[in-house]
C-alpha cells in the first residue's frame, strides 16, 4: 500500500469518515462528489478493506482490556476496607454505569396544555 492509503485507512480505522479521511490523506481535489466516490473506492480495495478490518480488530480488543481494567480498579477500590465510603459508593455507581445498570428513569410526556387564569 501506499502512504496515502496507510493514511487514509488509520483514519478510517479512528473513526473519521471516508471523505475525512480522504482528505487528510493529502489527496488533493477541489470537487467534493469526485472525493466522495474516490474514497468509496479506496475503501472497497481489498488491501486497504483487510488492513481496515484488521485495525478495527485490533482497537476493540484494546478498548475491552482497558474496559475490563476499569472494572477491576473500580471493583478493587469499592472493596477495599481502606477505601472512604463515599468513593467506595462512588466507584460502585461508575461501574454500574459502564454495565448499563443505571436505567434511565422513566419520563411521561403529555401534550395536554394546562391554562390557569389568576383572579
Amino acid at each position: 500500500m501506499k502512504p496515502q492509503h496507510l493514511t487514509f485507512a488509520d483514519a478510517i480505522i479512528a473513526g473519521t469518515g471516508p471523505l475525512d479521511a480522504y482528505l487528510q490523506a493529502g489527496y488533493k481535489t477541489s470537487n467534493r462528489t469526485f472525493a466522495s466516490i474516490a474514497a468509496q473506492r479506496l475503501l472497497k480495495r481489498p488491501d486497504i478493506s483487510e488492513y481496515i478490518a484488521g485495525g478495527r480488530q485490533v482497537a476493540q480488543v484494546t478498548a475491552e482490556w482497558k474496559r475490563e481494567a476499569m472494572l477491576q480498579t473500580l471493583r478493587e477500590i469499592a472493596e477495599s476496607p481502606d477505601t472512604p465510603a463515599a468513593a467506595r459508593t462512588g466507584a460502585i455507581t461508575q461501574a454500574s454505569k459502564m454495565l448499563g445498570l443505571d436505567a434511565p428513569a422513566k419520563v411521561e410526556h403529555s401534550n395536554e396544555v394546562v391554562i390557569r387564569w389568576m383572579s
